[in-house]
């Protein structure tokens, strides 16, 4: 049984990635695999937030923000910051 798009049941999506899309970045990607559109974005600070600083605390550190666009459902996702908190997608 093939589906809709002639994929076997076993076979995924075909997968692109676009590097360097945000000229600001360190570095930058768009993943896409079917209708599903990724943006990932590094950017790099060679400071650390001011708590490890004061404890001593060896290493990096690491933040990662997700949000999913008004358009990226069929009825209008609103945005987590308009609601002031994160929904179960973006948990």
């Amino acid at each position: 049984m093939n589906r809709l798009d002639g994929r076997a049941p076993d076979q995924i999506r075909p997968i692109k990635f676009d590097v360097g899309i945000a000229p600001h970045a360190s570095g930058s990607v768009v993943v896409a695999m079917g209708n599903t559109r990724v943006i990932c974005a590094v950017m790099i600070d060679e400071g650390v937030p001011r708590w490890m600083k004061e404890q001593s605390v060896s290493g990096g550190w690491l933040t990662a923000e997700y949000s999913m666009l008004p358009y990226s459902t069929q009825t209008r996702k609103p945005r987590d910051i308009a609601k002031g908190k994160l929904d179960g997608r973006s948990r």
